[in-house]
């Protein structure tokens, strides 16, 4: 993808970006065969993150976070994997 001019900086190199990833939101379950167990599409809801790893986070990247599409939570995946395992929760998929 072009980038922007000048280029963003790395966050922890702090070097001109000379690329660009763009990554799927969401949290996959694989079984050990490969297979999807759980797919869940969507952020997660990270209320509370440590001022630390925001600190991370460009002014954009705060935003979403603070109000992300199909928020997820680690306890509804929790429930899932439970499922999956038979014992309790319900499985996504």
């Amino acid at each position: 993808m072009p980038q922007d001019d000048p280029p963003d900086r790395d966050w922890w190199t702090h070097r001109a970006e000379t690329f660009d990833v763009e990554h799927t939101d969401g949290v996959f379950i694989v079984s050990p065969d490969g297979y999807w167990r759980v797919a869940v599409p969507g952020m997660p809801d990270v209320s509370g993150l440590p001022r630390r790893l925001t600190s991370l986070l460009n002014d954009e990247g705060r935003a979403n976070m603070r109000s992300p599409d199909s928020p997820w939570t680690v306890d509804q995946l929790e429930s899932d994997l439970w499922g999956l395992m038979g014992l309790g929760g319900a499985a996504t998929v």
